[in-house]
């Protein structure tokens, strides 16, 4: 099962968490020896990720309608609405 906000995902140097705020996503990278925060990205209209995957071109944030790329570096998020309801991520 892929990392959801209650299981964070790793790198070799960091962890990266999702964490419901409101009615939005704030996906946190922290340093995984130190516990410094390294990047915050907000994603609105996310209110409840179910699942966080890194890929090459980001980290896919997922719920049951909607799949968003996040990049930590740079801030930027491109949302993909769903024809449907995610089943399984």
């Amino acid at each position: 099962m892929a990392p959801g906000p209650e299981r964070p995902a790793a790198t070799a140097t960091s962890v990266v968490l999702a964490v419901a705020v409101g009615e939005q996503t704030q996906v946190v990278e922290v340093a995984a020896r130190t516990g410094k925060e390294l990047h915050r990205v907000r994603v609105t209209n996310h209110p409840a990720a179910l699942a966080l995957t890194r890929t090459p071109a980001g980290w896919l944030l997922y719920d049951e309608k909607r799949v968003t790329r996040v990049d930590l570096g740079t801030g930027r998020t491109t949302a993909i609405d769903l024809p449907g309801t995610l089943l399984d991520a």
